[in-house]
């Protein structure tokens, strides 16, 4: 499954072997609009970054 399938796939399973037994390793590093995680598949050892761009915001509360 190249990048793009596994966006679509919304990241839920390994982009090598396809299976859902996949965890998040570390903590998420974000720096400039942008984050990363690194990922693992536990059924075929696969790892790679998963990589989140900031799309917006939501719910803006003020004092005014």
């Amino acid at each position: 499954m190249n990048s793009e399938e596994y966006a679509k796939n919304r990241g839920m399973v390994c982009p090598n072997c396809g299976s859902e037994h996949i965890c998040g390793e570390g903590s998420l590093e974000a720096d400039f609009g942008e984050a990363e995680q690194q990922c693992y598949c536990d059924d075929c050892d696969a790892r790679w970054k998963d990589v989140y761009k900031l799309t917006g915001y939501e719910f803006l509360f003020t004092k005014k």
